[in-house]
């Protein structure tokens, strides 16, 4: 009887850590800015370094399925994705000029595991006194 009920708690156990793991949120990678937000010279003009963390350490996708958007920001320069497989991740440098008094810069890609991911950043003009 305490043998059958040993295996009762284990099955019980089992499925609540599987179910547990199914609705854990994952995502596909992590997106980050540096600086955040991005302030521009006088001049409008800005560089920032994005970097890609990918959750999956064998993803499928390469660094160059990573998109990115401007809203209100023009790219001036895009360096080359460098892919760091020992990090499991994938770094750039950016140049980008603010058009508008305000802008975003929108990073993302999709997953076939996990969706799409997506990061963004506001860049703003250097406030001049």
């Amino acid at each position: 009887m305490k043998n059958s009920s040993n295996h009762a708690a284990l099955a019980f156990l089992s499925l609540f850590i599987f179910l547990a793991c199914l609705t854990g949120q994952a995502y596909s990678c992590r997106i980050s800015f540096d600086p955040s937000p991005v302030i521009t010279d006088s001049n409008g003009v800005a560089t920032l370094r994005v970097t890609v963390l990918r959750d999956h350490r064998r993803c499928d996708l390469g660094c160059n399925e990573i998109r990115i958007e401007g809203n209100g920001v023009e790219i001036v320069r895009f360096d080359p994705w460098k892919d760091d497989s020992r990090k499991a991740a994938c770094t750039t440098s950016i140049v980008v000029r603010l058009l508008k008094q305000e802008g975003t810069l929108r990073v993302w890609r999709k997953c076939a595991k996990q969706g799409v991911s997506e990061g963004s950043v506001k860049v703003v003009r250097k406030k001049t006194r």
